[in-house]
């Protein structure tokens, strides 16, 4: 049995304190989680189950510099397309015949869900 606080309340209570410091990396503030000034760790976690909260609450203890407060861009990954020298296609809008249009709106369904707007042709 496991007595004396878990690792959720750990964070909060450091984060209460104002800075919990992860040898030099970012600092993880309670009022402050995600960007989100208004809610708390505990908070965020409330639609998982205590064991689940748990482990997630470690493992953002234990990786801190993967996992930070603020929103921002990953300097663990990075997304070029090379065009090589190729110019910007740029096509005037077009119809499409029935059949075409038929097959294009099967796949904005299965892909994004159906249409909330219906094109206007004039």
């Amino acid at each position: 049995m496991f007595v004396g606080p878990t690792v959720l309340e750990t964070l909060e209570a450091a984060s209460e304190e104002e800075e919990l410091h992860h040898s030099s990396q970012d600092i993880v503030t309670a009022g402050a989680w995600a960007g989100n000034k208004d809610m708390t760790l505990r908070e965020r976690l409330n639609h998982l189950t205590p064991d689940r909260c748990e482990e997630l609450a470690s493992q953002l203890l234990k990786f801190p510099d993967v996992f930070r407060d603020s929103p921002e861009l990953t300097p663990w990954a990075a997304h070029d397309i090379d065009v090589r020298h190729c110019k910007p296609i740029k096509l005037p809008p077009y119809r499409v015949n029935p059949t075409r249009q038929s097959v294009v709106d099967e796949e904005i369904a299965y892909n994004v869900g159906p249409r909330s707007y219906k094109a206007r042709l004039e």
